[in-house]
């Protein structure tokens, strides 16, 4: 059986990834997608492995990963939400005030400190990434922060910095002479 933190949401993203031929899953419960995802995978002889979102490679991998417990982004809302606010007070003190203490909701170098090593193990939520780049790049700690992030926002962060990469406008130059015929 699937185990229990496992969502409908994540079930279905698999659903997606994996092609699974199941259908109509808006109007189903989270139990009878998981028993059919794994009645599906039980019948099937192997899967296609995508590495941009999971990092098993065979079928045994994936049912081994669904009947465990979710490791990583299994958050309750109210962890989510002191993070997010924490993280939003690092984001006002590197960007609003500068990183100056009087003006900021910090008195000391050590609260920015405890704020900062407290959301870092939430970096899969967009808004603490953010305030940890901001509090790298502007130095204000005096050392860099390690946000400690999924494989899955791991992947999509590298793919979005390879589409940035290649949008930037290129230009080359070539000296010599050429023959340009018209037909």
């Amino acid at each position: 059986m699937i185990d229990q933190s496992h969502s409908k949401k994540d079930l279905c993203d698999i659903i997606l990834i994996f092609k699974l031929p199941i259908h109509n899953l808006k109007n189903k419960i989270k139990k009878v997608v998981a028993e059919e995802v794994m009645i599906t995978l039980k019948s099937m002889d192997s899967i296609t492995p995508n590495f941009d979102y999971y990092k098993f490679e065979d079928l045994d991998g994936l049912i081994k990963h669904l009947e465990e417990p979710k490791r990583e982004g299994n958050i309750s809302l109210k962890e989510r939400e002191i993070a997010i606010l924490k993280a939003k007070s690092l984001i006002h003190f590197s960007k609003g005030c500068g990183g100056t203490f009087p003006s900021s909701d910090y008195n000391d170098k050590s609260e920015v400190v405890s704020d900062a090593e407290h959301i870092k193990k939430y970096a899969d939520i967009p808004t603490c990434r953010m305030a940890i780049k901001l509090l790298n790049d502007n130095n204000n700690l005096g050392y860099m922060i390690a946000p400690e992030l999924s494989y899955r926002v791991k992947k999509q962060l590298e793919k979005k910095q390879k589409v940035k990469a290649g949008q930037h406008a290129q230009f080359t130059m070539k000296r010599g002479s050429f023959t340009i015929t018209f037909d």
